[in-house]
């Protein structure tokens, strides 16, 4: 299979440059609403326009707020596991007598079933590491691993710490 031209590494790059450049404009956008908002008439009440940009701004705190957590969720079940997986991989081709570039070769034949396998042993490895933290708490004291947040506290909830942040 020929490598793909060095077209279709410019569309990809364009396009991140235009999500980029959509980000970017999102936030002036926001910006200019906000001190739009300000503006209001010296009697207390709101211009038309600044009740106008208040649910805009609402709409778009809360439309971030989303992406903000979508992105979260995909970064740590998608992207965070496949990386692990990578990574254990390369750091495993002397244990299988295998090389990186057979890798890359066997990842330019089936990209999605090698990417699926890392991602899974990414996974594996993350439950093992945090079985494995799980039972150091039961054995060493609580100040040891004060660092590391306990999963099975039920007062920590990583979602609800995103929403308060924003």
């Amino acid at each position: 299979m020929a490598p793909p031209p060095l077209a279709d590494f410019a569309t990809l790059g364009l396009g991140y440059v235009a999500l980029a450049a959509t980000g970017i404009l999102w936030l002036l956008v926001l910006t200019l609403l906000r001190v739009l908002r300000r503006g209001r008439n010296t009697n207390g009440a709101n211009s038309a326009a600044g009740v106008g940009c208040h649910t805009t701004v609402r709409f778009l705190r809360h439309s971030l707020l989303i992406v903000k957590v979508v992105v979260l969720l995909v970064f740590d079940l998608v992207v965070f596991p496949a990386l692990c997986g990578w990574w254990l991989d390369l750091n495993t081709l002397s244990l299988f007598e295998a090389t990186a570039t057979q890798r890359l070769a066997f990842h330019a034949v089936a990209p999605v079933f090698c990417t699926a396998v890392h991602w899974a042993a990414g996974l594996l490895y993350i439950v093992t590491v945090a079985m494995c933290i799980s039972v150091m708490r039961d054995v060493v004291r609580p100040e040891v691993l004060a660092f590391i947040r306990d999963p099975t506290d039920p007062n920590y909830n990583p979602l609800l710490e995103l929403v308060r942040q924003h």
